[in-house]
């Protein structure tokens, strides 16, 4: 199966955002998407370049924080109904991660179910990646939709509270 190019963004994505100073944690509500996260500041958007045959819609936000030390990834991509049916849950979780790793030429230390209402999901940690030491995240897959919300830092940030509050600040809302 050819995996798209969300996977070519991710780490791109937290290396390359506009540097900006934290602030007050905001929540932010993307309604096409149908989630809502908190950042600690004001994200950036960017569009992605995704498989016109597996995708219908895929944005990136990402904010930096701690002077470009730390980056908060929140993504949203909803699959072609047809190609999401010709895959089980499981081979496409398998294909994101895997994906994200290989792309950020990341070595993964864990990986673990994470329940969240209705949907299948993955929590992971990749560490001694391209372009930073750890990376924590979530990939949830609910229906046609494929969330991945992350935070990449310097050792230590897989435990961090702020790391924490931003991964459990995700929500799925109606459109």
């Amino acid at each position: 199966m050819r995996f798209l190019g969300f996977i070519s963004l991710l780490l791109a994505g937290i290396a390359g955002s506009a540097g900006s100073a934290a602030a007050d944690w905001q929540l932010n509500r993307y309604s096409d998407l149908r989630f809502a996260i908190e950042f600690p500041g004001t994200p950036t958007a960017s569009k992605m370049d995704l498989a016109a045959n597996a995708w219908m819609l895929g944005r990136q936000f990402v904010m930096e924080d701690e002077g470009g030390a730390k980056a908060y990834l929140g993504q949203g991509m909803r699959y072609v109904h047809q190609y999401r049916a010709k895959y089980s849950t499981d081979v496409l979780l398998r294909t994101a991660i895997d994906g994200a790793k290989n792309a950020g030429t990341c070595g993964l230390r864990s990986e673990r179910p994470y329940a969240f209402p209705g949907a299948a999901g993955r929590e992971v940690i990749f560490d001694n990646c391209k372009s930073v030491p750890v990376l924590k995240g979530r990939f949830i897959l609910l229906g046609d939709w494929l969330y991945f919300i992350a935070v990449g830092g310097p050792a230590g940030t897989e435990e961090d509270g702020k790391t924490q509050r931003f991964l459990d600040s995700f929500s799925v809302i109606s459109n």
